[in-house]
């Protein structure tokens, strides 16, 4: 589940850098428009520069929180590898003398 929030999240913020970067492309009076609903409502260079750096910052937020949570998961996972390899060791000691006791009788 989190790996697929992370892969929309990173979608999230490419489209947004790419954004970003077709805006230093622009010239300064070049006319910048934001679909709002149906409408397409004219807006200001660098309004929509912040807005879509504000954006950025929001996900890459996003981002962190949900590599967190992956990185908590794989730890935890981990731990019940190792958990459960011990106990695999353990049932194989005890098989082995329960063997042991079997030949001794």
């Amino acid at each position: 589940k989190h790996y697929v929030n992370r892969e929309q999240i990173m979608t999230q913020l490419n489209e947004n850098e790419g954004v970003l970067k077709e805006f230093g492309l622009l010239e300064g009076d070049a006319q910048i428009f934001k679909l709002v609903g149906p409408v397409l409502v004219k807006q200001d260079l660098d309004d929509s520069k912040a807005n879509v750096e504000k954006r950025i910052t929001y996900i890459k937020g996003q981002l962190e929180d949900v590599e967190k949570l992956i990185k908590e998961g794989e730890e935890a996972v981990g731990k019940k590898q190792e958990e459960a390899a011990a106990l695999q060791n353990r049932y194989n000691e005890q098989q082995a003398q329960a063997q042991q006791a079997e030949l001794l009788q």
